[in-house]
């Protein structure tokens, strides 16, 4: 009896947790693909100046980014978003200089449908800033990329949910230490850019409680059996 009894503990515990698993995709990853245009710029020339990606339009300390063009490309809690839908993003400023104002975090630094994207860390690069370079000898290109950690709040979700999103661009036909070159000289780059924002799925309380309760009665034999071996 106690065997049987273990047995259907360990059953149900699997079947929810299975359940959980089997969530559809939609359910368990919201996606937000964007797209936009910068000028990447120093102010003034020379290594100790902050390094300008400006959002276009120019001006206002933010621009306009957009849904991609591509239907499916929104996920999740963001499905409902058309493509070329529009948003605003703040232009980042990174380096020391007091001028023009470095990106101080947390501030929210992208809202678009209702959604509020508060940056709370940027990832690492290897530039002197949070901006990654990384060299295709292949193609002759520099791809550019850019990590911002945080928070974001707005329809569906309930309570604030973390996110991972990630700018990227290509300068084709340079090296990273030529790219870096130019911008100190003075070069203003106008670039495309896209952004992908991903928040990672929590299971709706009633499901954590099935698991729960799974775990507990799992728990619950097992130190019967041990007590009464």
């Amino acid at each position: 009896m106690r065997g049987l009894l273990f047995r259907r503990a360990v059953v149900a515990a699997t079947l929810v947790i299975g359940a959980t698993a089997a969530q559809p995709a939609s359910a368990q990853l919201s996606q937000l693909n964007l797209v936009g245009s910068t000028k990447v710029y120093q102010v003034l020339p020379g290594a100790a100046n902050n390094l300008v990606v400006d959002f276009l339009p120019l001006g206002g300390g933010n621009g306009v980014v957009q849904t991609s063009a591509f239907v499916g490309d929104q996920t999740g809690v963001f499905s409902f978003l058309p493509p070329g839908f529009p948003g605003h993003n703040i232009d980042f400023v990174f380096g020391t200089a007091v001028s023009p104002t470095p990106t101080s975090l947390p501030t929210p630094v992208l809202t678009i449908g209702g959604f509020t994207f508060t940056g709370t860390a940027f990832g690492t690069g290897n530039t002197g800033t949070p901006v990654f370079l990384q060299y295709d000898p292949f193609t002759n290109t520099t791809n550019a990329s850019l990590t911002l950690l945080g928070t974001v709040v707005g329809p569906g979700l309930g309570s604030p949910r973390g996110f991972t999103g990630s700018y990227t661009t290509q300068f084709p036909g340079i090296t990273p230490a030529a790219l870096i070159n130019q911008i100190q000289n003075g070069t203003v780059l106008q670039k495309s850019i896209s952004a992908t924002f991903v928040l990672s799925a929590v299971p709706e309380p009633a499901t954590l409680a099935l698991v729960g309760s799974g775990l507990l009665a799992l728990v619950g034999v097992v130190r019967r059996r041990r007590m009464e071996a």
